[in-house]
């Protein structure tokens, strides 16, 4: 009899430890825990309906920059984790502790933290805004973002358009391959047959669709309270814009360098509606007020004379603002300028 009672006591814990492991996955799977781990695995539907999104600030991407910026101003970008709507309840040292009992923490050996993995966190460019025209520590976006990161800071970001890499031509597939036949010598064409032809093929797609997938960007609007009960978020990229510490772009969205042949991306997914152009219109018209308080109050970038050369125009409306008089003013506003 005891043995029979000791079987059954076995048999029920592994019936209760089923049922369990069981309901935990099924809620997992659930919206509640539901979250996008990269920007190609999010639908068209959100970047069109400029859905809002939160997450967390994980890491800055550092453009290769020179000092004077001779390939033109880069784009400010962040790496963020998305975070399911039970993910979002979770105060920061939860988000921290479940990241360490992550099952992929235990097998990077300190190399690369879970919340850090690549195929776990989202690219996002901020929107409407670039580097400054000349790069110095004193004003670099850099360490203010890098700020936001450290402290690990809950952001939502609004999807207003997707980066995707350009289909590669003729020459970087035939690149690629002779890359591959170095690795991988059995595949090369030259002492090759037909399958071998076939498989390096297969493998080059294999490795495109990976490339493409990870280098999409999601171009966003990202907003964030910098104290805890703060009523309303504020915008990171005015904030930026405010303190000197970036440019404003020619393009909310878009974004192109000044040199072209390093455009190798192109925008898609993003609304043309005309109630969101007009909204994208009035947030440009918002940035260039900050830019022109901040050139005002000379802050961040807008100290170096040769910055105030190269926007002239703002440097120049400044002063016009600040010495015309109100006939000069009222002059100006009838004949429209």
């Amino acid at each position: 009899s005891t043995l029979i009672n000791d079987n059954l006591v076995a048999a029920r814990f592994a019936a209760f430890s089923s049922i369990a492991l069981l309901t935990a996955y099924g809620i997992s799977n659930t919206p509640l825990f539901f979250r996008f781990k990269t920007v190609s695995e999010i639908p068209r539907s959100y970047f069109v309906g400029r859905k809002r999104l939160y997450g967390r600030v994980i890491n800055v991407h550092h453009p290769k920059q020179n000092s004077n910026n001779s390939d033109g101003p880069a784009a400010i970008q962040i790496m963020v984790r998305n975070l399911s709507p039970m993910g979002l309840l979770l105060p920061k040292h939860w988000f921290d502790f479940l990241m360490k009992l992550a099952p992929s923490s235990r097998f990077s050996q300190g190399v690369t933290k879970a919340e850090e993995k690549p195929n776990e966190i989202m690219n996002v460019r901020i929107a409407g805004i670039q580097c400054p025209p000349m790069s110095r520590e004193s004003y670099n976006p850099e360490q203010f973002l890098e700020r936001l990161a450290k402290q690990r800071t809950l952001v939502s970001v609004v999807l207003l358009g997707r980066e995707v890499p350009v289909l590669r031509s003729l020459n970087d597939t035939a690149n690629n391959k002779r890359g591959m036949s170095a690795i991988l010598p059995e595949l090369d064409d030259s002492n090759a047959n037909g399958q071998n032809s076939n498989r390096m093929d297969e493998v080059s797609k294999v490795l495109d669709s990976n490339v493409y997938s990870e280098q999409q960007v999601a171009v966003c609007q990202v907003r964030y309270r910098p104290r805890r009960w703060q009523l309303f978020s504020t915008d990171i990229a005015e904030e930026l814009v405010l303190a000197g510490n970036a440019n404003v772009a020619s393009s909310l969205i878009s974004f192109s360098s000044a040199d072209s042949s390093t455009n190798s991306t192109k925008i898609v997914d993003s609304s043309q509606r005309i109630q969101d152009l007009r909204k994208d219109v009035k947030y440009l018209d918002r940035l260039a007020r900050s830019e022109f308080e901040a050139a005002k109050k000379s802050s961040g970038m807008w100290s170096v004379p040769e910055v105030r050369e190269m926007k002239k125009e703002v440097v120049e409306e400044i002063e016009f603002q600040s010495k015309a008089n109100i006939f000069q003013k009222l002059w100006r506003w009838v004949r429209g300028g």
